[in-house]
């Protein structure tokens, strides 16, 4: 055999090393035990993979399995920063209703009456929450509908600046929102869908640049009650569903 052969064959043998060391490195990476940051967190998890919430095993390749995630009161967490590892989440919603239908349900404090209850949500922690959000837009690229409700002023984000990662987000639902700047809405470049029923939005000049939008849901804001700001909101889109009561 000549030396070039050789040195062929050499070349070939360590491109298929490299590809094997590659594969099992990753195989070892996701078959890791998870370390949350959060331990109701990693209830929350446990239980939206079926598993017992007081498991301990939850592996990466257990959270590549998770597509949606609702997750309850904010207030019951001191971080959500884990739902970053969940890197194939399509469907996020934040600090929602959660009911008995709810895989999570068991986990979250109620009332007498059944009802989850919302806590208090002091600003440190709603700070702390946009970052999260920011890291796990980052992270969970596919994410395409994301949302979070203010309702009870239980989070009371005013900055969504943070939006500005989720660059895959198809459909943004913010209710009981007050939100001091609604423009980073347009760095979301593929919306179809705009819910801010029972936010504080006024003006629709910051909807104006969005491009692909189907559908705007305006109940109860002060845009929907200025009949000048939704004729040229209806103007920009013509084919778009406007719901404004």
């Amino acid at each position: 055999m000549s030396k070039l052969k050789k040195n062929k064959v050499k070349w070939i043998g360590c491109v298929i090393l490299v590809i094997l060391l590659v594969i099992c490195a990753n195989c070892l990476y996701k078959n890791r035990k998870v370390h949350f940051a959060d331990d109701k967190m990693r209830q929350v998890i446990c239980l939206e993979l079926g598993k017992d919430r007081d498991s301990h095993d939850v592996t990466y390749r257990d959270l590549e399995t998770i597509e949606e995630l609702e997750i309850g009161p904010v207030g019951e967490f001191e971080t959500i920063i884990d739902v970053a590892k969940c890197k194939n989440l399509k469907k996020l919603w934040v600090n929602v209703e959660i009911t008995d239908r709810n895989a999570s349900y068991e986990v979250f404090e109620k009332t007498k009456e059944g009802v989850i209850y919302y806590p208090p949500v002091s600003k440190e922690k709603v700070k702390r929450i946009q970052e999260d959000l920011g890291e796990i837009l980052k992270n969970a690229k596919v994410i395409e509908d994301f949302g979070f409700t203010n309702v009870n002023e239980s989070l009371n984000i005013k900055n969504i600046e943070f939006l500005k990662y989720g660059t895959n987000i198809k459909i943004i639902n913010i209710s009981y929102g007050n939100i001091e700047d609604y423009s980073t809405l347009e760095k979301c470049s593929k919306l179809e869908r705009v819910e801010l029923w029972k936010s504080n939005i006024k003006s629709a000049d910051a909807l104006l640049k969005l491009k692909n939008v189907k559908k705007f849901w305006l109940t109860d804001t002060p845009l929907a009650q200025n009949e000048k700001e939704i004729a040229k909101l209806k103007k920009a889109f013509p084919e778009a569903k406007i719901i404004v009561d």
